[in-house]
């Protein structure tokens, strides 16, 4: 999947709710524009993704 790096921070925090509210369901406090700036400066490996995904069941 791309980065979106063209995307700015509030429109990454937009779509992501977006996606909670139409799909999931969620009724989850919105994701911020500054959650996903903190998100970006963070390097992940793969490895470390992966390990942040529950299994499906």
């Amino acid at each position: 999947m791309p980065p979106f790096r063209q995307l700015k921070d509030q429109e990454v925090a937009d779509l992501l709710n977006h996606v909670l509210t139409a799909f999931a369901k969620s009724k989850a406090k919105p994701i911020a524009a500054a959650e996903v700036k903190a998100q970006r400066a963070r390097a992940f490996s793969p490895q470390e993704v992966l390990r942040s995904r529950p299994p499906v069941k």
